[in-house]
């Protein structure tokens, strides 16, 4: 009797561990999978600075789950019948690639997709040494965003699935590590990523038009660079069957010390834009020599010194170099050159000189992003690109918030009916200076228009944060306005962070406009007001962001949007008036100037802080 009782345990046992393989398998993710999770992957932006005292409704206590939820801790998420035992679950690879070569892909799309070789030397192929991992588990009780969202299914993830085929826990014990398996060894200094890049792209070469072989010789922003011919193309691709390529420029300076973690996270993202796809991302790291002289164009040894004096072996053959006299040298009109009020000024003119581009994406190297790159940034895109151009300022203008405007539909019907008899930025929007030559609108009025005019029009520019007019606010840079003929007065918008997608159709028109007759504004409110200029196509993506503490939301929801749905954030009560609402500015997670999402990064990391929170696991 005991046999036999031993042997039905035993069964039963059996059976459980099997159904509870059956149900875990480690079948790759998809962004179509429904993982019960709204969103991860956020997009931050962390810098420190002090926290100022925030208001009544502000309760200064965090939800339970801001940095309970560890790499141990994902056993208590663990799905299958066998959850009770808190083991740890297993990763498997996300893959949000489409199904290249298909009959599908391949009715639109010309060429024929060829897998690229990795930086282990063999090809690549879809698996946990090669991908991000993540699990299958439900966050539901996870940290509520306030602020924003698009239909973002990202792949959850610690630090070990994420960053771990980037050199992560290499030097760790990997036993010691719950789900992690340490990928196969890789000598970092000897791989090249720009050559990686460029062999992937001849590869795939008969996806795409104008594909160049000259990249590492154009080092630098030279004028004398500059034998290309103006291309006058909308932004949109040029041909129906043609892939559209993407650069995708990180911003630094020159001696910059590069961690252990920076270097994780470019590896990541030209593993997962550039090689993964073929080629339809390239990956360029733009250095900023500021006043430090640089060699001659065409002193190859001096170059070779110069990046061996300041950059790990693996990133030399993937940078662009600029200093403050070659940007004078382009646009002498113009006084200043400083990157804080001429951040898109190096961007015009890679554009200028790198036109086989149909899109420039410009990163800055301390933001992070813990989901995958490909598919966060192909689905703002395609947000983006399917967003009607009816009312579309006036959203841009806006905070987006789930909790209160309720779904994307709602909030657009909201803001059509607070537009009724509001006047609507409707086409071209010229200061004197300015002659537009961009799309018209199929109507005199928006009214008449049904949502349909710009559905399916590439977005000539893509933003994290709201646009606003600062003209009346008090944004410390409101007032950075140059050669305008109506000055201060000039109408215009800003966008804080720099980091945003332009169009080659966008970029051209402000390099012209500042080469040619020296116009120019501050940084953040360039790109936007030159899309306004010339009536293109400019989007704001509405990201999930994060806020530390707990808020009331109605109260939290007139201070983002204060003001009139035509003219949002706009005056004496905007949330972009410095100063006026650091208490929530400075606690969000995409947002310059902010210790949370450096905080939460780092406790993700596995690191601790003085105060004994966060650790390894």
């Amino acid at each position: 009797m005991m046999v036999s009782s031993a042997r039905l345990l035993a069964a039963i046992v059996t059976f459980l561990l099997l159904a509870s393989f059956l149900f875990t398998r480690a079948t790759n993710l998809r962004p179509e999978d429904d993982i019960q999770l709204k969103p991860v992957g956020a997009l931050w932006k962390p810098r420190v600075v002090g926290l100022t005292k925030g208001e009544k409704f502000l309760r200064y206590h965090r939800s339970s789950g801001f940095y309970s939820t560890g790499t141990y801790s994902l056993r208590r998420f663990s799905r299958g019948w066998f959850s009770f035992f808190h083991s740890h679950p297993v990763p498997v690879v996300y893959d949000p690639y489409p199904d290249y070569n298909s009959k599908e892909w391949r009715k639109t799309w010309k060429g024929r997709y060829r897998t690229c070789v990795g930086p282990r030397g063999t090809s690549l192929k879809k698996k946990r040494e090669n991908m991000m991992s993540g699990y299958h588990w439900n966050a539901s009780g996870w940290v509520y965003h306030y602020l924003t969202e698009f239909s973002v299914l990202d792949c959850p993830g610690d630090r070990y699935s994420r960053y771990g085929p980037y050199g992560a826990g290499e030097d760790e014990n990997a036993g010691d590590i719950p789900g992690f398996k340490k990928p196969s060894s890789v000598h970092w200094d000897k791989v090249d990523w720009g050559t990686l890049q460029q062999n992937c792209l001849q590869r795939n070469a008969g996806r795409y038009d104008n594909v160049r072989q000259d990249h590492q010789k154009m080092w630098g922003l030279h004028r004398g660079n500059d034998n290309t011919t103006t291309h006058t193309q909308p932004s949109n691709p040029r041909s129906a069957q043609s892939k559209p390529r993407s650069a995708v420029i990180m911003r630094t300076w020159i001696g910059m010390n590069f961690t252990s973690q920076d270097l994780q996270n470019i590896r990541a993202i030209v593993m997962e834009l550039s090689l993964f796809s073929g080629g339809e991302y390239e990956v360029f790291i733009m250095i900023d020599a500021q006043e430090s002289g640089l060699p001659d164009i065409s002193d190859e040894d001096g170059v070779k010194r110069l990046k061996e004096s300041h950059l790990p072996p693996e990133l030399r053959n993937m940078v662009v170099y600029f200093n403050d006299e070659i940007l004078r040298d382009w646009y002498p009109q113009l006084e200043n050159h400083k990157a804080i009020l001429q951040y898109f000024q190096p961007m015009q003119i890679f554009a200028q000189l790198h036109q086989e581009f149909d899109f420039y994406w410009q990163l800055e190297m301390d933001a992070r992003h813990t989901g995958h790159l490909y598919d966060f940034l192909e689905r703002a895109a395609e947000f983006a690109k399917m967003q009607p151009r009816k009312y579309l300022w006036e959203r841009n203008a806006h905070f987006y918030m789930p909790a209160v405007h309720g779904s994307w539909d709602n909030f657009m019907q909201r803001i059509d009916q607070h537009m009724r008899g509001q006047k609507s930025i409707w086409g071209p929007l010229p200061p004197h200076n300015i002659t537009p030559d961009g799309p018209i609108p199929p109507f005199k009025d928006p009214v008449n228009d049904n949502y349909q005019w710009g559905v399916g029009e590439e977005a000539d520019l893509i933003t994290w944060l709201p646009h606003f007019d600062p003209e009346k606010t008090e944004w410390p840079f409101r007032n950075e306005v140059y050669n305008f003929e109506q000055g201060s007065t000039t109408t215009r918008r800003s966008s804080v962070v720099a980091m945003s997608r332009t169009s080659k159709g966008l970029l051209r028109v402000m390099h012209r406009d500042q080469i040619s007759k020296g116009l120019g504004l501050v940084s953040e409110m360039s790109a936007v007001s030159w899309a306004m200029y010339y009536g293109l196509k400019a989007v704001q993506v509405p990201h999930p962001m994060y806020l530390d503490g707990i808020w009331n939301l109605a109260g939290l929801e007139k201070r983002v949007n204060s003001g009139n749905a035509s003219h949002t954030s706009a005056g004496f009560r905007s949330i972009w008036n410095w100063g006026h609402h650091d208490d929530i500015l400075y606690r969000m997670t995409y947002m310059f100037h902010t210790a949370f999402p450096e905080k939460l990064f780092r406790f993700w990391l596995g690191y601790e802080d003085d105060d004994g929170e966060g650790g390894p696991e």
